[in-house]
């Protein structure tokens, strides 16, 4: 059994342990309930327990949702635990909280598929539409500026489709300098490049790539091809500063895989 260990000093902050393999932390702004908050992702296949140590009389009134269970109370600690001896196919988000010094604390915890799922749509006019309801726990999307904000170490798939009636295509994927974790796959109808966004080592920087999506337009003659650019970037920000990172990972075709998940309030 894998442990995850927080340790909040007297003054009630937080110190995280090196975390296993596979695991990180994060600390980011989750819309529902309005608050950031510090999240768990888990990415490999274990039992894992997590540790809540605090001095005397600091704990008080703990709390979990699935897939997060508690196992014990004492003093001054709380123990939970989190059962991903299989990956999921689909994203789960639970959390587990607590009172701390009489304020409520809570810890969000995300256990991730294989393969996490971001949907995206490239419109006829080559613009990009997401639907926020679609959207993975730990990734947002700014519109203005075609960004992707990824918050939480995991193996995502970043799927760019275009309709399926059109006359269009994709041709080509082209990174705007060194593409990190990044790797893609055209399908072979052309209709979806899947950008995977291999996001498993501890990262103490922001790490924006840039690519360009070429995407061929025939035109009414069916002749002569023309090209719009569509220019997406995938910004990695900072985890697991303390962590080890890495982990093992399935391979998933993401085709089917549905990430779709939130936070309890």
């Amino acid at each position: 059994m894998s442990l995850i260990r927080i340790a909040f000093d007297d003054s009630g902050n937080p110190v995280f342990d090196k975390t296993p393999r596979g695991t990180f932390i994060s600390n980011f702004f989750v819309p529902v309930g309005n608050s950031v908050r510090d999240v768990i992702s888990i990415n490999a296949r274990g039992v894992y327990t997590i540790e809540v140590d605090a001095p005397e009389g600091a704990l008080a009134n703990p709390s979990a949702t699935p897939p997060v269970e508690l196992v014990k109370e004492q003093p001054e600690s709380l123990v939970f635990r989190v059962d991903a001896g299989r990956l999921p196919s689909a994203q789960l988000v639970g959390t587990l909280g607590f009172t701390l010094y009489g304020e409520p604390y809570t810890i969000g915890v995300l256990v991730n598929p294989a393969s996490v799922l971001v949907p995206v749509e490239i419109t006829l006019e080559g613009e990009i539409e997401v639907d926020p309801d679609a959207l993975p726990i730990g990734v947002d999307f700014n519109a203005e500026n075609h960004a992707f904000n990824v918050w939480t170490g995991g193996g995502y798939t970043f799927a760019f489709s275009l309709p399926s009636q059109t006359q269009m295509f994709i041709e080509e994927v082209v990174f705007q300098g060194p593409q990190g974790p990044l790797t893609y796959e055209i399908s072979a109808d052309a209709l979806t490049a899947w950008v995977r966004n291999n996001y498993l080592d501890s990262n103490p920087d922001v790490m924006p790539i840039s690519f360009d999506l070429l995407v061929g337009v025939v035109n009414a003659s069916q002749e002569t091809p023309g090209t719009i650019t569509v220019d997406p970037t995938i910004i990695n920000n900072p985890i697991n500063q303390v962590g080890s990172g890495g982990g093992y990972v399935e391979e998933r075709r993401p085709e089917l895989v549905e990430a779709v998940g939130v936070f309890a309030a």
